[in-house]
């Protein structure tokens, strides 16, 4: 009778980084102008048809664009060691980890982690092109790399309407 040998994971050197906890766009005064006149228009219809509620809804929205934009993001230490994932305060072990991928696209470099837990959205982690590689190599031998390569959709949204 043969015995399997047993592999153990490969040790991975430490990497250590900083990165936003959210992405900033430029807006400028025309975003800002159309933003209000649409939300305006929304404002004036649904006070026509008398729905109350969605009156609620649409200013809230407006106050939250309008608090969304004054806020500037903060730096978030991350690491990836062979225990796992530390994002800030927050650390994810491999076995919470479902996959990962880099994507590039003209404004950045992002790292992305989907986590096993069911309604937590892509974790997006801006990165350099140097350090995507390291990444790419410690988390390889501990999670799959997912074929998607793309910026989630979210962020694609996000980006192009500037929120």
């Amino acid at each position: 009778m043969e015995e399997q040998e047993v592999k153990k994971p490969v040790q991975i050197e430490p990497i250590e980084w900083e990165s936003a906890n959210f992405e900033t766009h430029r807006r400028g005064w025309s975003w800002y102008l159309i933003v209000a006149i649409v939300l305006l228009l929304v404002l004036i219809y649904t006070i026509y048809i008398g729905r109350w509620l969605l009156v609620g809804v649409v200013v809230m929205v407006g106050v939250a664009l309008y608090l969304s934009g004054r806020m500037s993001p903060e730096k978030v230490s991350c690491r990836i060691d062979n225990d796992g994932m530390t994002i800030g305060n927050r650390t994810f072990v491999y076995d919470q980890l479902k996959t990962f991928w880099i994507s590039k696209s003209k404004e950045a470099t992002k790292l992305n982690i989907i986590s096993i837990q069911r309604f937590m959205p892509v974790i997006s982690l801006g990165i350099t092109d140097e350090l995507g590689e390291r990444i790419r190599g410690a988390l390889g031998n501990r999670l799959p790399e997912s074929k998607n390569q793309q910026e989630d959709l979210i962020d694609r949204i996000n980006r192009f309407l500037k929120i």
